[in-house]
C-alpha cells in the first residue's frame, strides 16, 4: 500500500510539473513561431511589391520621356530660328531677288510662353515674277511643323519701268527652350538632289537667251536656277557644258559674295562649286581667301603691316585683278612706310614707299612720303648683288646689320633672294 501510494505521489507530482511549467512554455512558444511565421510571410509580400516598383517607375519615366520628345520635336530652338532667319536672304540670293524689308511683330499673346513661344516677321521681296516664284518655293523650312507661312501675295509694280514685282508674306516661327537642337532643317548650303523647277517667265524667252541676259548682268543667283533648269532635259556635251557653266557660276557668285563681305555665304557658294567640279582651283582659292579675310582685318587693326603685305600677296596670287585688293596693298606698304620712319628705320621706310609706287606710279601718300625722307637719307646707300650660295642671313653678317633691317630696306616679307638681285644695305 505504501509503495503503491508513493507511486501515485511521483505520478502526480510530473502531472503537476507538466502542467505547471512544460505545458505553458510549449503553448507560448507555438503561438510566437505562429507570430514569427505570419511576419515572415507579409515581410515576403511587401519585398516582392517592392521589387517591382522600379520597374514601373522606368517603365512609366520612359515612356513620358518618350512622349515629351515627341512633343517638343514640332518646335525649333532660338538657334534653330536664327538659321531659318539667315536662310531667307540666301534663299534669295539664289533667287536673283532681293530682301529690302524684314521685320519682327509684337506678339499678340504669351499663351504658353513657359513651354514655346512663338515669333512672327512680316518680309517685303523685291524682283521678277519667276525669281520671286523660285524664292517661295525654295524655302525648305516650310515644310517643317514650326513654320508657318500666312498672308503671302505678290503684287505686280506697275509704275516701275524694270518690271519688278514686290512679294508680301508673314513668317511664323515656333520655337521652345526644350526643342532638340539636332533636327535643324537643311538650309542652302548644300546643292539639292533634284535641280529647283524654273517658273516660266512672263515672255516667251528661251532658257539660253535668258542664261545669256543674267550671265552679262551677273546676276548668278537667276543664272544656277536657269541652268539648273536646263540640265534636267540636257545630254551628252550639252550637258557636260552646262555643268563647266554651273561651275563658273558659282564660283563667279562667291567672289561677287567675297566683295560684299558675305564671307560666310561665299564659302556656301565655293563648296557648292566644289560639289559640282572637286578638283576646281578657282572654288579652292576662293575658299582659301575667305580664311584669309578674317585674319587681314585683325591684322589690319593691329597695324601688323607686314603680315598684312603678306596676307594680300596670297589673296593677289589667286585674284591678280582685285583692284580692291592692290590698293589695300598699296595702303599697307605706305602705311608701313610710315611706321617704320617712327622707328628711325629710314632705309627701310624708303624701301617700303617705293614698294608702293610699283604697284600704283600715281600714288600721291607713297611719293609724300619719299618726300619726307629727303632730309633724313643716309649719307651713303649701299647696295649688293646677291651671288650663288648667299642667304639672307649670310649677307646680314657680312654688312653687320640685322636680318629684320634686312629684310624691311628691301621690303620682303620672307628669306627668299635668288641670283643678281640688288639688296640695299641699311645703314
Amino acid at each position: 500500500v505504501l509503495a503503491f501510494a508513493m507511486m501515485i505521489i511521483i505520478i502526480l507530482g510530473y502531472v503537476a510539473f507538466l502542467a505547471v511549467a512544460i505545458i505553458p512554455k510549449w503553448q507560448a512558444r507555438s503561438a510566437l513561431e505562429a507570430q514569427v511565421n505570419l511576419a515572415q510571410e507579409s515581410l515576403d509580400g511587401i519585398s516582392s511589391s517592392q521589387a517591382s516598383i522600379p520597374d514601373i517607375l522606368r517603365s512609366r519615366i520612359a515612356t513620358g520621356r518618350e512622349r515629351f520628345n515627341e512633343l517638343v520635336a514640332v518646335f525649333m530652338s532660338e538657334d534653330q530660328a536664327a538659321i531659318t532667319i539667315d536662310n531667307l536672304y540666301r534663299y534669295a540670293d539664289l533667287a536673283g531677288v532681293e530682301i529690302i524689308d524684314l521685320q519682327a511683330l509684337t506678339p499678340v499673346d504669351s499663351v504658353g510662353a513657359s513651354a514655346y513661344d512663338s515669333s512672327t516677321f512680316r518680309l517685303t521681296v523685291e524682283g521678277f515674277l519667276p525669281g520671286l516664284l523660285t524664292f517661295v518655293s525654295q524655302i525648305q523650312e516650310a515644310s517643317a511643323p514650326s513654320v508657318a507661312i500666312e498672308n503671302l501675295n505678290i503684287s505686280e509694280e506697275t509704275e516701275r519701268q524694270d518690271g519688278r514685282s514686290a512679294l508680301n508674306m508673314d513668317l511664323t516661327i515656333y520655337t521652345s527652350i526644350h526643342a532638340p537642337t539636332s533636327t535643324i532643317v537643311q538650309g542652302p548650303d548644300t546643292v539639292p538632289s533634284t535641280p529647283t523647277p524654273l517658273p516660266p517667265g512672263p515672255e516667251a524667252i528661251s532658257l539660253e537667251q535668258r542664261l545669256d541676259d543674267q550671265w552679262a548682268a551677273e546676276n548668278w543667283g537667276e543664272v544656277i536656277v536657269i541652268i539648273e533648269a536646263m540640265q534636267t532635259t540636257a545630254t551628252g556635251a550639252e550637258a557636260a557644258d552646262l555643268r563647266e557653266k554651273l561651275y563658273a557660276a558659282y564660283v563667279n557668285y562667291g567672289f561677287q559674295l567675297v566683295r560684299r563681305n558675305d564671307l560666310v555665304s561665299a564659302r556656301t557658294r565655293f563648296e557648292q562649286a566644289l560639289a559640282v567640279n572637286p578638283n576646281g582651283s578657282e572654288a579652292l582659292g576662293g575658299i582659301h581667301i575667305v580664311s584669309l579675310l578674317p585674319q587681314l582685318d585683325q591684322l589690319w587693326t593691329n597695324e601688323a603691316w607686314p603680315d598684312v603685305i603678306r596676307v594680300v600677296e596670297q589673296i593677289l596670287a589667286v585674284t591678280p585683278g582685285d583692284a580692291a585688293m592692290r590698293e589695300k596693298l598699296y595702303a599697307a606698304y605706305v602705311n608701313y612706310g610710315h611706321q617704320l620712319i617712327s622707328q628711325q628705320r629710314i632705309a627701310a621706310a624708303r624701301a617700303a614707299f617705293q614698294q608702293a609706287l610699283t604697284i600704283n606710279p600715281n600714288g600721291a601718300e607713297a611719293r609724300a612720303g619719299l618726300q619726307s625722307l629727303s632730309p633724313l637719307d643716309p649719307p651713303e646707300v649701299r647696295t649688293y648683288v646677291v651671288q650663288r650660295g648667299d642667304t639672307l642671313f649670310s649677307i646680314a653678317r657680312r654688312f653687320n646689320v640685322s636680318l629684320d633691317d634686312l629684310k624691311s630696306a628691301n621690303g620682303l616679307t620672307d628669306n627668299r633672294i635668288v641670283v643678281n638681285q640688288t639688296l640695299t644695305i641699311p645703314p
